[in-house]
């Protein structure tokens, strides 16, 4: 059975999510959170791990405020889908991470079956 990766609308992690975020970000470190709609359940994630973080919109990706090297981690889950330019955002990612800094992006999977079944409840 596939599990989905992409946080849940509410506040509770995927458990693949969880087991990303346990594997590659390490306690305490500094992380940007690209957010989109529902994206407090990596917010509490990380708070609950001693990480500082930022949130900013995913909305600002392409054109991000912070100086070279600055955070530890660069998150974006589930929130792929929603950007306009992925690559120059991506660039603004790198830009940011410090050397040797993790980039942990998840994309939702719209051809899953629970997302369909969704779309059709709601439509």
């Amino acid at each position: 059975m596939d599990l989905p990766v992409a946080p849940p609308s509410g506040t509770e992690l995927s458990p693949a999510t969880q087991g990303l975020l346990d594997t590659f970000v390490p306690a305490g470190a500094h992380c940007l959170n690209v957010v989109g709609p529902g994206g407090t359940a990596v917010a509490a994630w990380l708070d609950g791990r001693g990480c500082s973080h930022v949130d900013e919109d995913v909305a600002r990706a392409t054109e991000l405020r912070f100086a070279d090297g600055s955070f530890d981690a660069a998150l974006l889950l589930g929130v792929l889908d929603r950007l306009r330019a992925p690559r120059p955002a991506a660039s603004e990612l790198r830009r940011v991470l410090r050397p040797g800094g993790v980039l942990l992006v998840t994309a939702t999977n719209g051809a899953y079956w629970r997302h369909r079944l969704d779309r059709a409840a709601r439509a």
